[in-house]
């Protein structure tokens, strides 16, 4: 995730500094201003597809990639209700991320 604080942003430097740094390494800030946040995981890639058993020459062979790399394709395709959680994971960790911000805010 990654917000661009602009010139007009109402956060304290020195609390924004602190709170990046007590993240553990969660928040880093870039030195064009853009905050980036780590969310979860790494996403996993699937395995890379096996070669053939020895013994299967031939049609069989061929026929087994095929198996394996529509399976790797299936399994890298996201379907709609993954994605739909996916948007929704994104924007609970905007919104904790903002709120976290809003402690950093300079007093007005």
């Amino acid at each position: 995730l990654v917000l661009t604080l602009g010139e007009t942003a109402t956060l304290d430097p020195f609390l924004l500094a602190k709170h990046v740094q007590g993240s553990g390494g969660r928040l880093k800030l870039t030195p064009d201003m853009k905050l980036v946040a780590a969310l979860g995981d790494a996403p996993r890639r699937p395995p890379p597809p096996r070669a053939p058993r020895r013994g299967v020459t031939g049609a069989k062979a061929v026929t087994a990639a095929r198996v394996q790399a529509a399976v790797a394709a299936a399994m890298a395709a996201p379907t709609p209700a993954q994605e739909a959680a996916a948007g929704r994971e994104l924007l609970e960790a905007a919104r904790k991320l903002l709120g976290e911000l809003a402690g950093c805010a300079r007093p007005g």
